[in-house]
C-alpha cells in the first residue's frame, strides 16, 4: 500500500503549504459506487425523539396554584 500512496504539497493563497495524501486506486477495495461501511455515519437515535427545549427559554413548570411571594 505504501507504493501506491503519494503526498503532494500545495501552496495556499496565504503562503502556507497544504499537504494532501493521495492514495492510488489499487490501495482501495473495489466497492463500485457503494459507500464503504466505515464511512457511512451511524443513524442518530435522537432523530426520533422530540428536540430538547431551547436553552434561551426555561421549561414551563406546572405548579399547584399558590400565592406568589412579592
Amino acid at each position: 500500500m505504501g507504493s501506491s500512496a503519494k503526498v503532494e504539497y500545495f501552496a495556499t493563497s496565504d503562503g502556507r503549504r497544504e499537504v494532501r495524501c493521495i492514495i492510488g486506486a489499487a490501495a482501495l477495495p473495489d466497492t463500485g459506487n457503494a459507500i464503504p461501511p466505515h464511512i457511512t455515519p451511524p443513524p442518530t437515535p435522537a432523530a426520533s425523539s422530540p428536540p430538547p427545549p431551547s436553552p434561551s427559554r426555561p421549561p414551563v413548570l406546572h405548579l399547584p396554584s399558590a400565592p406568589v411571594p412579592r
